[in-house]
């Protein structure tokens, strides 16, 4: 950053919990104070969690997320389902950054510290302050503050999210946003800020969801000021809004809800990291028991949304095209292959909060970029349990 710049604004991260104040209804958002204020769904709070299906190997259960013993049922928590509005809200960085106009930064938009300390907009510091109770540390946020590059009139709703690039954060934390726009008549046509430069997933993807290009606003980075920028909770593994996300695609496709028959193994050959060393070991047993092989890279939208919608299993090293099991079929179950340093329990939750089957097998990390060799003879005693 450079510090010779005059215009520096000192901001202070916050939690929009902390910041808005909360509203019953729809109406509650016309308030005249224009205070920032906060809509919570009644959704769950909670995803039941079924105790994986292992081969209970020591290692397995002692590297699970969350760490200690496995019990038969886990709990896992989940935020609340909220839509908030903040008034005269600014934008920037393509991170999607968002600031308040009392100058706090807030930090459901930018995620990781990282993203408010790039050197070009941010800095990140720490005030230390002497109190009663000893010092302690204030975080703050140094913003080199550009002019504003756009002014949006009216109201916008924030689509887009600091790795919405990623395959897995566009669906799960981003299209699921949009679930308040089926949900309130007041958004149905509201402008939709999203990335500048989208994909072609990420094109196909609004265009299953019903959303008219001309709603679009591609956001550069630059600063935006938005009069009124509804902001909706990322999403989590919510059970209604990932169901909502499934249906409103199968009503696309012209997809049904039948049972699936297809077994897939879904190949990450084609990606940096987590590949499958001995790749051409484990395909060559799963074709004997009638597995396709699929590279997600390769395939639109449509046949991935396909496939899945017609697996009962589902096997593959674990990555984002694994998020597409919101589309399976309600009988499937999903075989997660993951390096056995350090287990990510994402696709555990997602699968649970769709009531599907999930398994894990793990295996030995090879190198940085954490590919894992598979045990072979233990993937095919796993899917003699399942089949």
């Amino acid at each position: 950053m450079d510090a010779s710049n005059p215009k520096i604004t000192v901001l202070q991260p916050m939690s929009l919990t902390d910041w808005s104040l909360p509203v019953d209804n729809f109406a509650g958002f016309q308030c005249p104070d224009c205070i920032g204020r906060n809509l919570l769904s009644n959704e769950q709070a909670a995803v039941r969690c079924p105790r994986p299906i292992l081969l209970d190997r020591p290692e397995e259960a002692a590297f699970f997320m969350p760490r200690g013993k496995l019990q038969p049922v886990h709990d896992f928590p989940l935020p609340d389902v909220r839509l908030d509005t903040i008034p005269q809200a600014r934008l920037v960085s393509e991170k999607f950054v968002v600031l308040s106009r009392d100058q706090k930064v807030f930090s459901e938009s930018y995620w990781a510290d990282a993203n408010v300390h790039d050197g070009v907009f941010f800095q990140r510091h720490s005030l230390r302050i002497a109190g009663r109770g000893g010092e302690r540390q204030l975080p703050l946020v140094l913003f080199r503050e550009p002019p504003v590059a756009r002014h949006i009139e009216g109201a916008a709703m924030l689509v887009g999210n600091p790795w919405a690039a990623n395959y897995h954060h566009w669906l799960v934390n981003g299209l699921v946003r949009l679930w308040w726009t089926s949900h309130f008549s007041e958004l149905h046509d509201i402008p939709l800020i999203v990335p500048s430069r989208m994909s072609p997933f990420q094109q196909e993807s609004l265009m299953a969801l019903g959303v008219d290009p001309r709603r679009l606003l591609p956001f550069d980075g630059s600063l935006w000021q938005v009069d009124r920028l509804f902001f909706p909770a990322n999403g989590d593994y919510w059970p209604l809004q990932l169901r909502w996300l499934r249906q409103r695609f199968f009503e696309h496709y012209g997809l049904g809800d039948t049972p699936g028959r297809r077994k897939i193994y879904i190949s990450r050959a084609d990606a940096p990291t987590r590949r499958v060393t001995n790749e051409p070991e484990v395909v060559e047993m799963l074709g004997r028991r009638g597995f396709e092989v699929l590279e997600l890279a390769a395939l639109p939208l449509a046949e991935q949304v396909r496939a899945f919608a017609e697996a009962k299993l589902i096997v593959g090293p674990h990555g984002a095209g694994l998020t597409n099991i919101v589309f399976a079929a309600s009988n499937a179950t999903v075989v997660d292959l993951h390096p056995r340093d350090e287990i990510n329990h994402a696709l555990w939750v997602e699968a649970s909060a769709l009531g599907l089957k999930y398994a894990l097998l793990t295996g030995k990390r090879m190198n940085d970029e954490r590919d894992l060799e598979v045990s072979v003879t233990d993937l095919a005693t796993l899917l003699d349990r399942l089949e």
